[in-house]
C-alpha cells in the first residue's frame, strides 16, 4: 500500500532537489512507516502528509515560521 502512496507523492517531487530520487523515496517511505505506526491509515491523508513532508525536504522550512 505504501508503494502506491510513495509513487503518488514522488510524482509531485521537484527535480531541482539536491537529493536523488532514491534518497527522497527512502525518506518518504520511512516517514510513511512512522505515520502508520502512529495509527494513520487513510491513504489520502497519508499522501497529503507525505507530500507536505517532501515539500519541506525539497524547499526547506517555511521562512514565515522559521524566524529567518
Amino acid at each position: 500500500m505504501h508503494g502506491i502512496i510513495i509513487d503518488r507523492v514522488m510524482l509531485s517531487a521537484s527535480s531541482t532537489s539536491a537529493l536523488s530520487q532514491t534518497e527522497l523515496r527512502s525518506k518518504v517511505s520511512r516517514y510513511l512507516e512512522l505515520l502508520s505506526s502512529a495509527g494513520k491509515r487513510d491513504p489520502d491523508e497519508l499522501a497529503l502528509l507525505a507530500r507536505e513532508y517532501l515539500r519541506k525536504i525539497v524547499e526547506g522550512p517555511d521562512s514565515r515560521f522559521s524566524g529567518c
